[in-house]
């Protein structure tokens, strides 16, 4: 079955916690944690440069995000509003991710040159060096 998504963006700075927790939401770029259904480095206690480095760290936490998704009904991607590189590019990769699985994800760019330079290209966008 195919996923259908929607889209929603939040001021900066909001945490899971400030919204409801509604099945179905995957929160990137903000949300203050790393956790089922939220990839955020802002505040982490990991040393992930980006989103998309949290992404490409965390295949086992995406794995368990997409295991309790409701395939019936549409995700819910929340992002910052005015979304920046890591923002896109992270919505790109978890829709990736979703569509194909860990196992082709992990081939097709954790373990390829292609996706460390998405990853180190994003990395350094959002810490301002491009």
């Amino acid at each position: 079955m195919e996923l259908k998504y929607e889209y929603y963006f939040v001021k900066h700075g909001v945490t899971r916690e400030d919204h409801s927790n509604i099945n179905n939401e995957i929160w990137l770029d903000v949300g203050n944690k790393i956790a089922i259904g939220t990839f955020d480095h802002h505040n982490a206690v990991t040393d992930y440069q980006s989103t998309v480095d949290t992404l490409f760290n965390e295949l086992d936490l995406l794995e368990q995000t997409k295991n309790q998704l409701d395939e019936s009904a549409p995700v819910r991607i929340f992002t910052h509003e005015q979304p920046d590189t890591d923002a896109f590019f992270g919505i790109y990769f978890l829709k990736k991710f979703l569509e194909i699985g860990k196992e082709k994800f992990e081939k097709e760019y954790i373990n390829t040159d292609l996706g460390n330079i998405f990853k180190e290209y994003v990395n350094d966008i959002d810490r301002g060096k491009n």
